[in-house]
This record gives C-alpha cells, sequence and structure tokens, in this order.
C-alpha cells in the first residue's frame, strides 16, 4: 500500500514538472500565421545592424554574450508530418533563425538603447510567461535582467542584490 503511495506521488510529481516546465518551453518559436504583426516587427528588431543577447531565465542559464546579426531570417517552418495533422498540409508556423540559428523570441534580446537590451517576444507582441522584459549591460560585464520599474527609476542592480540588502 505505501509502495503504491509512493510510486503514484512520484508519478504525479514527474507529470507535473514535465508539463510546468513545458509549458515555458518554445512560447515564440513557431508563430502563428495570422500573427503578421508579431513577424513584421521582429524583422524590424532583428535587421543586419542590430545587436543582440540570448537569455533563457526559465532554464537557469546566465545571460550569453552580445552578438551581432549577421543574418535573420523569417520563414514558414519546416515541420513534420505529425504538426501537419488537422492543417491539410498548409503551412501555418513562421520560425525566426538569427544567424543560421532558430531561435525563440521570448529568448532573445535586442539592444534597445547604450546599456539595455529588450525582449524581442514582448517588443513584437508575442505573449510570453517568466521572461524579465529586459537586460542591463554595462561595458566589460555581463547583462543582467531588470524590471521595468528598476529602468524607469534608475535602479540598475539586479533585483537579486536590492533584495539581499532589505
Amino acid at each position: 500500500m505505501l509502495k503504491n503511495l509512493a510510486l503514484t506521488t512520484l508519478s504525479i510529481f514527474a507529470l507535473s514538472s514535465t508539463f510546468s516546465s513545458a509549458a515555458h518551453a518554445d512560447q515564440c518559436a513557431w508563430i502563428e500565421k495570422g500573427d503578421r504583426y508579431v513577424v513584421k516587427s521582429a524583422k524590424r528588431l532583428l535587421n543586419a545592424d542590430a545587436e543582440f543577447v540570448e537569455y533563457c531565465a526559465l532554464c537557469g542559464e546566465d545571460p550569453g554574450k552580445v552578438q551581432n546579426v549577421s543574418e535573420s531570417n523569417i520563414q514558414f517552418a519546416k515541420m513534420g508530418e505529425d504538426v501537419f495533422n488537422g492543417t491539410n498540409g498548409r503551412e501555418v508556423f513562421y520560425e525566426v533563425t538569427i544567424n543560421g540559428k532558430a531561435q525563440d523570441l521570448a529568448y532573445v534580446y535586442v539592444r534597445t538603447g547604450a546599456r539595455v537590451f529588450g525582449n524581442v517576444a514582448m517588443l513584437s507582441g508575442c505573449p510570453v510567461q517568466g521572461v524579465p522584459p529586459f537586460l542591463y549591460t554595462a561595458p566589460g560585464k555581463r547583462a543582467t535582467p531588470i524590471s521595468l520599474e528598476q529602468l524607469a527609476t534608475g535602479s540598475r542592480k539586479p533585483a537579486s542584490e536590492e533584495k539581499a540588502k532589505k
């Protein structure tokens, strides 16, 4: 009895953690064909002269280094047959590539100011959860996540440092 309860509890925990992590993965990796505003905005933000940073806060990673966009492309996603079921084989999703690598817009930040990078998904209107809206970078330092309030008030310290002082 106790063994069955433990196995059931473990199974429920495994399933819930699988689904909760899946809810955050691929938030804006594929953009629906009807979301033309998102596509147009992403194209403008990721032009050939733009600088960007890759950062997945939900993955527990540190922000990457500042990179230059040498090539960006938004085209219909190449998907397997299982994804096309129910669409009669129509292309229904766009996929964004930056420098030849498929990207999820939720985890790409583009330079919007001298030291500020904005989340491309948020700036282009693709709904996301659990990602900071901005990254702040100082010369020679890695980018750090900041909130809109911190940006507006001029506070550049990451939220974790501010809480530690209180």
